[in-house]
């Protein structure tokens, strides 16, 4: 971070804040990252514009949630009404530039629940655009694997897409 002035003030100017994690483990219900590793870069001007850009790797993980086709069709109302990002109203992170790319490394990430009994997906995704506006690009699917639907049980031979 470049310092412009201690006195009478504090004011700072360029950032340059190289930023890397390795080995992250984060839990939350229906979704286990066990190894999750990046490097990343936060360069820009408190006064203009920010911008965040670099590599998210996972390397293992899990999402285990069943779903139930009844509650996927019939939900309940839900008041979402201040519900609010937390970046809304603040200008410099509305306006943080993405550059990332995001991705696993190998058979790393599954997906387990009543449909996909043991399915590994391969991400390789470019996020763009701004934090309140991002884009997605690149490939997001299974190589192989399984699922049950409906009783039936199904091979998927498909690359991703």
């Amino acid at each position: 971070m470049h310092i412009v002035s201690l006195r009478p003030k504090l004011v700072l100017g360029k950032v340059d804040l190289p930023l890397e994690g390795v080995r992250l483990v984060y839990r939350s219900p229906g979704l286990e990252i066990d190894d999750l590793s990046f490097t990343l870069d936060l360069i820009g001007d408190l006064h203009n514009s920010l911008s965040l850009g670099g590599d998210v790797r996972l390397v293992s993980g899990r999402y285990i949630q069943d779903f139930n086709v009844r509650n996927l069709m019939l939900t309940p109302r839900i008041n979402e009404s201040d519900s609010r990002p937390f970046w809304e109203g603040v200008p410099l992170l509305e306006n943080l530039g993405l550059n990332l790319r995001v991705r696993t490394l190998g058979d790393g990430f599954m997906v387990q629940n009543n449909l996909a009994t043991e399915i590994y997906l391969q991400v390789d995704l470019l996020v763009g655009g701004t934090l309140s506006s991002p884009t997605l690009a690149g490939t997001c699917g299974p190589p192989t694997g399984g699922f049950t639907f409906w009783g039936y049980a199904a091979i998927l031979t498909s690359r991703p897409t």
